[in-house]
């Protein structure tokens, strides 16, 4: 129909949405690692960084940058005997990446303006564009287009509606 000059683009819109991936689908069911320290150490008492990660079946490094975050927020601590020690309750930080999961798990995807400002710094620290497969969100980017008739295009269906013309009439 553009070709033919019957509509022409009225305009683009560029829309970034945020989606699970496995490992977010994971860390949703599951829990984060944030919250999987927090829990083992709660119920287990003090533990080394390798002991977590083996208990929980998660990497080493991913345990570090939780346990980093978390030591950064005064979640946890460690003590002389470089064990992890839970110091308070989980972060807003962290509350946040909970939430988030969840309503994506409910919603499919999380469209970036429905986000507070605070939502949206949160799920920018967890996401990726490429390669998320180690994130728990992908950055998903959207091109809507909308378009117009033209002078043309309103002639013509002026003319398909007087000769009362079907759209497979027409080859439509």
């Amino acid at each position: 129909l553009t070709a033919k000059g019957l509509i022409a683009e009225k305009g683009r819109t560029q829309r970034t949405f945020f989606e699970l991936t496995e490992r977010g689908r994971e860390y949703q069911q599951s829990g984060t690692p944030y919250e999987r320290l927090a829990d083992l150490v709660k119920e287990r008492g003090p533990l080394q960084l390798t002991e977590i990660a083996a208990e929980l079946g998660l990497d080493n490094k991913d345990i570090g940058s939780a346990f980093g975050l978390m030591a950064k927020e005064g979640t946890v601590a460690m003590d002389e005997e470089k064990r992890v020690t839970v110091k308070g309750d989980l972060s807003s930080h962290v509350r946040t990446i909970r939430s988030l999961l969840d309503r994506a798990a409910a919603e499919g995807a999380i469209e970036e303006s429905t986000l507070s400002p605070g939502e949206l710094e949160v799920i920018q620290s967890v996401s990726k564009k490429r390669g998320a497969s180690a994130a728990p969100f992908r950055v998903a980017e959207r091109e809507e287009v909308s378009y117009r008739m033209t002078d043309e295009g309103r002639a013509m269906a002026s003319r398909i509606a007087e000769q009362g013309l079907t759209g497979e009439e027409i080859g439509a």
